[in-house]
């Protein structure tokens, strides 16, 4: 029984590898890799944030749950031809919202790839967040670069209004400083 099993999850392995490997050649699929680090809001100072929920959304619908590993590192193929919300904190932090609109990649047997570092921070006692209610980066296919290019000018304007909160906070006085929840 105990063989059948080992044999059983090599198999399993053995096939996640290769519909991975399999979605490099197609170029039916893209890549999205990077590091969720932990910042101290409104500090500067970061941490590598392990075993971090990331929801994935399909054109609205559930289409994958998991975790990054004990370094805070994440990597996983998405199909093109469609549009993704990644929901990266789960409940331990403040959940950034990230949109990815891959409809117009094409099938291409070229490898793509989007690099994808996250920052995330804790909710504060007492402090709201409107700015996260939306998405905090967009993605969109640019055909000039042939690539997923993020609309700058939004994810600067959400940035400045994250920034213009923390220097507010910054300025209480230490006794009155909002307590992280834990």
């Amino acid at each position: 029984m105990k063989r059948v099993l080992l044999l059983f999850y090599i198999c399993a392995i053995a096939v996640v590898s290769f519909a991975q490997e399999d979605s490099k050649v197609r170029g039916d699929h893209f890549l999205i890799q990077g590091t969720l680090t932990r910042i101290n809001f409104p500090g500067k100072t970061a941490e590598v944030a392990p075993y971090t929920q990331i929801v994935i959304y399909q054109d609205d619908d559930l289409f994958a749950t998991f975790f990054a590993d004990e370094s805070g590192h994440y990597s996983f193929y998405l199909p093109i031809s469609k549009t993704y919300s990644l929901h990266f904190g789960g409940s331990a932090y403040i959940n950034k919202k990230i949109m990815i609109d891959a409809t117009h990649l094409s099938k291409e047997r070229k490898p793509r790839e989007l690099m994808l570092d996250v920052e995330l921070f804790r909710e504060l006692e007492g402090v709201e967040f409107p700015m996260m209610a939306e998405y905090w980066q967009i993605f969109k296919y640019n055909p000039e670069s042939d690539a997923l290019i993020n609309d700058n000018v939004y994810s600067n304007r959400k940035k400045m209004e994250l920034e213009k909160l923390a220097k507010k906070l910054r300025k209480i006085k230490p006794k009155e400083k909002p307590v992280n929840k834990s």
